[in-house]
This record gives C-alpha cells, sequence and structure tokens, in this order.
C-alpha cells in the first residue's frame, strides 16, 4: 500500500491475463496515435509511460470496488514489488494501518 501512489500499480503481463490487452502497448507509440488511455507521469525516478486501465473488480480483505484505476506498468526489480495500492483504491475503501500492531483493516 502507498497512499502518496494517485494510482494502483499492476504488471502488464498480469493486465493482460485478466484482459486488458491495451496494457502491452509499445511506450515508443506516437503521441498522435497512441490511445488516450496511454499517459505519461512524474514519478520518483523520473518520466514514465504507462497504460491506465479500470480494472472490473478488485477485492481486498472482503472488501470489493468496482471500476479501480491502475496503471499497467512493470515496476523496476530492485523495489522489490510488482503491485501497488495506492490511492485509486485506498481512497474508496477506507482503508487504514496501525503501525503500533502492524495491522490493516479495510472499511465499509
Amino acid at each position: 500500500m502507498d497512499s502518496a501512489a494517485t494510482y494502483c500499480v499492476l504488471p502488464k503481463v498480469d493486465a493482460y491475463a485478466l484482459g486488458y490487452g491495451e496494457a502491452i502497448q509499445d511506450p515508443s507509440t506516437s503521441y498522435i496515435t497512441r490511445p488516450g488511455n496511454f499517459i505519461t507521469l512524474a514519478s520518483i525516478s523520473g518520466y514514465i509511460n504507462a497504460t491506465l486501465i479500470k480494472v472490473d473488480e478488485v477485492t481486498l480483505m472482503g472488501k470489493a470496488l468496482r471500476e479501480v484505476e491502475f496503471l499497467a506498468y512493470d515496476l523496476p526489480p530492485e523495489t522489490g514489488f510488482d503491485v501497488i495500492l495506492g490511492a485509486s483504491f485506498l481512497s474508496r475503501a477506507s482503508a487504514s494501518v496501525d503501525m503500533a500492531s502492524m495491522s490493516t483493516t479495510v472499511g465499509e
């Protein structure tokens, strides 16, 4: 979970396997011909190109949300993460983290 991340992030291959074929678009696609859901944004490591998809349903700890925005993007291996749950999920899920007990709850 990263509440500072605007979007959730899912590896391209996983997005493709879930039926989002646009996830494997070529990042060198021309600005003129690329689809509108292919975006460039600033990250801590510089500018990145990614495909913005809306996942039909995401369920976490019994809480299901529909049409959650994800970036289909392969995070660098050195991060140690494949998936990020960002604000596009967390803000709608009423999630909270208790750092003292290291427990997570997802509200209703």
